[in-house]
């Protein structure tokens, strides 16, 4: 079995690595390190939309979605190489969470709507699972979201929201049908982070 590179696959990865020697600055790297604190800095986000110019912050999206259909060999090059020059990573909750997701189960308007965005690196997402009483066990949140004629109301807290402080969605997990067992009637939602009602704060750890 021979486990080498194609040769297409090869001018790939020397494209990819030519272009991240010249982008990534010690000021990015900075950022990356210190992600834990700042998130995504400016200097990230520029990476990314020079990356979503090229159609390779979001690889495995569709063309008409903003990626470049990507086989699995040339999007473990293009995570290869970011790992290697120590830039921010492409596990990214909008790339790898959300827009999979709506490819598969989303209608044509919200991929519309969010997928290039994503791959373009303009927005995004952060993770809204975990609550206090609910984390491994995500059977048991709490959190509701109630429909009320076009729009759902949400009450309740949300913990370890990866990423809320610098995102501009979160992709929020609620309870929609509290009548059923605890494993059913939840519902995965796109709240804007700049919603009337929403606040966040910090939770400081011990990190790096």
């Amino acid at each position: 079995m021979d486990f080498r590179f194609s040769p297409e696959e090869e001018r790939f990865r020397e494209e990819v690595r030519q272009f991240l020697d010249t982008e990534v600055t010690d000021e990015m790297i900075e950022e990356v390190e210190r992600g834990t604190e700042i998130g995504i800095g400016p200097h990230c986000w520029e990476l990314m939309r020079r990356m979503g110019k090229r159609r390779w912050l979001a690889p495995a999206f569709p063309e008409e979605y903003g990626g470049m259909g990507a086989t699995r060999w040339q999007q473990f090059v293009l995570s290869d190489e970011m790992t290697y020059h120590r830039a921010y990573p492409l596990h990214l909750c909008g790339v790898g969470i959300v827009g999979p997701t709506l490819l598969q189960y989303g209608s044509e308007e919200q991929k519309q709507k969010y997928m290039p965005p994503i791959a373009r690196g303009e927005i995004e997402f952060a993770l809204g699972y975990t609550e206090p009483e609910a984390g491994s066990d995500l059977a048991n949140l709490q959190v509701k979201a109630e429909k009320k004629g076009d729009f759902y109301v949400v009450n309740g807290q949300k913990v370890f929201n990866t990423g809320c402080h610098f995102s501009q969605y979160v992709w929020l997990a609620a309870r929609t049908d509290p009548s059923a067992s605890k494993h059913k009637g939840i519902s995965l939602l796109i709240v804007d982070m700049k919603t009337p009602g929403i606040t966040c704060a910090p939770a400081m750890g011990y990190g790096r």
